[in-house]
């Protein structure tokens, strides 16, 4: 249909206003396809935290692709061995950054230690991956978080060994204060052991209590050959810093690095990266696998302080940045309406062409 107007404009010498209406009736059409092109994105992991309405318990969740089974959730206190947890693990209060397609509740965590106990307090939910991703690995999450001890951490992390005596994270984030409040990124080791070598914070100005960001990170050599080296690299990032880099088509690792940290929507809050051999950094299966498990975990030290965390909108792809952290798809009324218009332009056209031929 297309070639046959095309043909058409060419040999006919149409007016200034013929064009126009061809023009904008070809725009029209294509970009009602293109529409779902752009905005559709294809995570092979993906949890939205759909769970109904209401607190619950997460424990038993089985949403969202990418699983081969359900939520669990434990609590560990001290040198304790691990317990069902039995408190609200789940809200439908579900987090919202910017442009960001989000939809369903959060896991949370609220604690509020009332004794002092060696190693504090952690509560973890964790749930197996049905998926083997090798390679570059994508992830992206939105995260809110409020304490006020700078000992406290809470973050997520892809790991092996779940729910056993200690569980070996392979990559992860966590939100770890040290009094101001910066991310870090993880390498085979404790989330909870910030000195440790595996554990780099990023930099970039502090973030901030109770603000939802959306964390990005990539990963690469995932299922390489033990001992050779990986990497983790990880951005943080405000409301107005993701509309600004999905807006203009560069959300990826070469544009988020070159946009430096600051505050300004052009910036990127946090960013770091961490390369190292697996074997060298202890507590880690050497085996430089993704994790068997994908863990949020929640850690509180501090007798009185109350450390809150939710999370929403995991993704995990081996794709793009762009595939963890989309823009919501047009609505079909709109796709269709734009095409509509682009058609009824090419009918108008087809009329114009007719009247033209009978002169």
């Amino acid at each position: 249909m297309f070639r046959k107007y095309l043909s058409i404009f060419h040999s006919r010498n149409p007016s200034p206003a013929t064009r126009a209406v061809f023009a904008g009736a070809a725009l029209a059409v294509a970009a009602s396809g293109g529409f779902l092109a752009s905005a559709r994105a294809n995570p092979v992991v993906s949890e939205q935290f759909n769970y109904g309405t209401g607190t619950t318990n997460l424990s038993g969740g089985n949403g969202g692709t990418g699983f081969s089974g359900a939520w669990t959730t434990q609590e560990n206190v001290g040198n304790a061995g691990y317990t069902n947890l039995t408190t609200n693990s789940y809200t439908d209060q579900g987090l919202s950054l910017g442009n960001l397609s989000t939809s369903g509740g959060a896991a949370f965590a609220s604690i509020t230690p009332a004794t002092a106990v060696n190693f504090g307090y952690r509560y973890a939910y964790d749930r197996p991956l049905g998926v083997t991703l090798t390679g570059t690995v994508y992830g992206g999450f939105v995260s809110n978080f409020t304490s006020t001890y700078n000992g406290d951490s809470t973050g997520l992390f892809l790991i092996d060994n779940a729910g056993g005596a200690d569980p070996y994270p392979a990559f992860g984030i966590a939100v770890q204060p040290y009094g101001n409040f910066n991310a870090s990124i993880v390498m085979g080791n404790y989330p909870d052991s910030v000195e440790s070598k595996g554990t780099s914070a990023l930099t970039g100005p502090a973030l901030s209590s109770g603000t939802t960001y959306l964390y990005l990170f990539q990963l690469t050599n995932v299922g390489g050959i033990a001992g050779t080296a990986q990497s983790e690299s990880a951005w943080v990032l405000t409301s107005s810093q993701y509309n600004h880099f999905a807006a203009s088509n560069t959300l990826d690792p070469s544009n988020l690095n070159a946009a430096g940290t600051g505050t300004a929507s052009t910036n990127v809050t946090e960013m770091g990266s961490l390369t190292d051999s697996p074997s060298n950094m202890g507590y880690i299966n050497p085996s430089p696998t993704l994790g068997d498990w994908l863990s949020i975990q929640n850690f509180d030290y501090q007798v009185g302080n109350n450390l809150t965390a939710a999370y929403g909108d995991i993704r995990l792809s081996s794709t793009s940045l762009a595939d963890v952290a989309p823009v919501p798809e047009p609505s079909t009324s709109s796709i269709f309406g734009f095409g509509a218009a682009g058609l009824g332009l090419l009918m108008l056209l087809r009329r114009r062409v007719a009247s033209a031929r009978t002169v």
